[in-house]
């Protein structure tokens, strides 16, 4: 899944959809009553079934959620995750996501680094 770079939404992808999130989250709960059934109280085996490949595939889509929500929990009051930021913090917050945008093109390569160049654009630093 391609998430938005610096969208302040992370459940679009970057075409857009919003769906395949979703899923992620369905996934994450049925993937959670399959591991907790025995907890729930019920007195019927669980009619939901994963191999391990399943979960640890699973467990490797969602890696990264916490870190991108906690970033966005850092930002509040400063950038909302919706990319809202004051009038009097818009220059400050174009700063950093540019600051951010940089470190991003220097790490990533391939297509990876072309979709973010292209996702951030909006973030690029003007040369005066």
């Amino acid at each position: 899944m391609e998430i938005l770079y610096l969208s302040g939404n992370a459940l679009f992808e970057s075409n857009g959809s919003f769906t395949p999130c979703l899923n992620i989250f369905r996934k994450l709960l049925t993937c959670e009553i399959f591991r907790h059934w025995d907890e729930l109280g019920f007195n019927t085996p669980c009619p939901i079934h994963f191999t391990e490949e399943e979960l640890q595939a699973h467990y490797k889509d969602g890696e990264g959620w916490n870190e991108r929500a906690d970033f966005w929990d850092s930002l509040a009051g400063f950038v909302s995750r919706d990319g809202w930021t004051s009038s009097e913090t818009y220059d400050q917050a174009i700063e950093m996501f540019a600051d951010l945008r940089e470190e991003g093109l220097k790490t990533l390569t391939g297509k990876e680094r072309a979709d973010f160049e292209a996702q951030t654009r909006w973030a690029e630093r003007k040369v005066q």
